[in-house]
Parts: structure tokens; sequence; C-alpha cells
């Protein structure tokens, strides 16, 4: 105890005392720490429990309640984007535009531009039938009117426009001014590069004025049939005729 009260040492006691204190004041701080440490341990539960103070604020919760009352507004504002559907179906807005469709016929009278007469130049004849025909027997040709033009244009093919005929030589065989019947007139618009085609009878006669018939049979020998549009150059086919 000697030791403890009257401190040994080759120091000063005071030297001795003065390290006593320190180390005492430093237990003593070191003590009231930890109590600190401990209180702000045991403090934040309380504050925690705070939290369940603010809670009740929620208790605030008519809020809430007012929330689901703008839902039931949200549903019936959702009725009338249903009704918004509907809307479309009023469209019949445009019938009103038909009744505007009644003024509409007056500018239908606008006709559309009447297309011209082909011209001559623009046009080319074919004709085509059998290279070996009996007398007194029917051979049927194919003829056609092409435009060549770049323009459509109309043609008509009858007996002022269009001459059939049959020769031999000089010798007039046969021809359809001679008969109304051998031809049936045929009118069509062509477009460019577009044809016309009919067909026409040799009976393999000799024919003459108001459709009779010559009773001079045609000979064996050779025959030209010419197809000839007005204006247009005449083509020509050729072909053997047997008794």
């Amino acid at each position: 105890m000697s030791g403890v009260l009257r401190p040994v040492g080759p120091e000063p006691a005071r030297t001795y005392w003065i390290r006593r204190a320190l180390v005492i004041g430093t237990v003593v701080a070191l003590a009231l720490i930890v109590i600190l440490a401990v209180q702000t341990l045991t403090r934040p539960e309380p504050t925690s429990a705070v939290p369940p103070a603010d809670s009740p604020t929620p208790s605030t919760g008519p809020e809430p309640s007012s929330t689901p009352e703008p839902k039931p507004s949200a549903t019936p504002s959702s009725t009338p984007s249903g009704s918004a559907t509907p809307k479309p179906p009023t469209s019949p807005a445009p019938s009103p535009s038909s009744s505007a469709d009644p003024s509409a016929p007056s500018p239908t009278p606008t006709k559309p531009a009447e297309v011209a007469a082909c011209e001559p130049d623009d046009l080319r004849v074919t004709l085509i039938g059998k290279r070996t025909v009996r007398a007194r027997q029917d051979s049927t040709y194919d003829l056609s009117v092409i435009n060549g033009g770049a323009a459509p244009c109309k043609i008509t093919i009858d007996l002022d426009s269009f001459q059939f005929k049959i020769t031999s030589g000089t010798d007039p065989i046969w021809s359809s001014d001679h008969c109304e019947r051998s031809l049936k007139p045929v009118s069509k618009t062509l477009d460019s590069q577009e044809s016309l085609p009919w067909k026409m009878t040799w009976d393999g006669e000799r024919s003459r004025e108001d459709c009779k018939i010559s009773s001079e049979t045609p000979r064996p020998g050779i025959y030209w049939a010419t197809a000839t549009v007005e204006g247009v150059e005449p083509v020509r086919w050729r072909m053997t005729v047997t008794g």
C-alpha cells in the first residue's frame, strides 16, 4: 500500500502522481465515452419509435380515400372515351358529302375529247388467204388495218371506205362493190399499234351488179386478191385457182 500512496522511483513523486492522474483521467474519459456510446445506441430505438409516430401521419388517409374518388371519376372518363369510339361511326358526316354529290354531276358534263379519224398515212393493211383455191367454192381471207400512229384514232370499214376484189391479169372476176352483203361495216377506236381485224369471203364465182352471179366459171390460173382502204396503199395476195 505504501507503493501506491507513496510512489517509489528515481523521479520525483509529483511526476508519478501526474501520470496516475492522467491514467485515471483516461479511464474516466473512456468510461464516459462508453456511456455516451451506449446512450446513443439506445436513443435510436426511441427515434425509431418516432417513425411510427410519423406513420400515424398517413392517418391522414382521407387523402388515399380521396384518390379512390378520382378513380371512379376516371372510369366515367373511360366511358366517354368509349362514346368517342362510336363517334367514328357517326362519320356519316361524309353522307352530307353525298348530298354534295348531286352537285358533283354538274362538272360531269365535261365530255371526253372526241377521237379523231385515223389518218391514211398512219394506217397499214394486211391480207392473208390460201395459196390454192377452187373455182365455185368459198375461200376466206383474213384482213386487218393497223394504226401505226402515236395517238389513238377511229376508223370505219364499210363499202364507202373499203374494196375487196379478185382479178386475173386485167380480167375483173369478183368485187365487193357488186353486193352490199359482202361486207358488214365495222368501226373501232384504235390505240397506237392496235389492229382492227375482219374477214372477206369469195364464193369462187364471177360477180355482177346487185349481188348477181355470172354464168361464166373462172378458169384455172393465177389470181390476185386485192384489199384497198381509202387513202392507204393496197395490199395483194397471190393464189392459184383450180377447176
